[in-house]
């Protein structure tokens, strides 16, 4: 049987600037973002990425990739301007 895991895929254009702080989430930087690995523990993320680790959490996403090449969603998550 094979397992899938789920990512939920953003721009880095809903990370308040180019090295936010994700908290104690596990986290890969690479040259075009960010990966970050979903917890149960979403109540305990910083303020601005809360509501991106609910959301993943709640639809059983094992990890968040964060890229630059990736359009942002202004009607899914606040973008910011930097």
């Amino acid at each position: 049987m094979e397992h899938f895991e789920k990512m939920l895929v953003l721009s880095t254009g809903h990370m308040p600037n180019t090295s936010p702080r994700f908290g104690d989430y596990r986290i890969i930087k690479f040259e075009h973002g960010y990966v970050v690995w979903v917890s149960e523990n979403w109540r305990a993320a910083e303020d601005w990425f809360k509501r991106i680790m609910a959301h993943a959490y709640a639809n059983d996403c094992t990890m968040i990739l964060f890229d630059s090449a990736e359009a942002p969603d202004e009607e899914l998550f606040p973008v910011y301007e930097w």
